[in-house]
């Protein structure tokens, strides 16, 4: 190589983590004996869950409970834990919260949690386990709703993949 040249370039690259290896050559000049120098660097990255399934109440459904309960799954490519929140509307919009069910917050009505999780929720579901939530605060009778599901990996990114659709049921 010339004086001062440098080489440099991604060795293995990953969904989680990229390896880069630098290296410098330089042959030297009259003040500077000639010297090889390699810098390498390890960047991890977390990858958020994909967007949930909305698995219950359906799209559509009737007759739903005054106190329904949500069904989702997700999973993390990574594949990291995941804890799920249920957010229900008012609106076909999906912009008129009624309830925002986040398991971080309360993990009170989440059930068949399987895995921990370090930062809150500890308790969370291990990626593409269906996560369930019982309503603890009763809906009105007779009433169309929206609702959405979201998941995230609170030990990674932390932020939230929200369900591709608003889906409709009706008490």
């Amino acid at each position: 190589k010339q004086k001062g040249s440098s080489t440099g370039g991604t060795a293995i690259s990953g969904p989680t983590h990229t390896h880069t290896l630098t290296a410098t050559f330089n042959t030297g000049t009259d003040n500077v004996p000639p010297y090889f120098n390699v810098v390498y660097a390890k960047k991890n990255t977390n990858v958020a869950p994909n967007a949930p399934s909305q698995d219950s109440p359906t799209n559509a459904a009737t007759g739903v409970s005054v106190t329904p309960t949500f069904l989702m799954t997700a999973t993390d490519s990574d594949p990291d834990d995941i804890s799920y929140k249920v957010t229900i509307y008012s609106n076909s919009h999906c912009t008129a919260v009624v309830q925002t069910n986040d398991q971080a917050v309360s993990s009170t009505g989440w059930t068949g949690a399987n895995a921990s999780c370090t930062a809150n929720p500890t308790s969370c579901y291990a990626s593409g386990t269906q996560g369930s939530y019982l309503t603890q605060t009763a809906l009105s009778a007779s009433t169309q709703y929206w609702w959405k599901s979201s998941a995230k990996d609170p030990d990674g990114n932390g932020s939230f993949t929200d369900s591709s659709t608003c889906n409709t049921f009706t008490t």
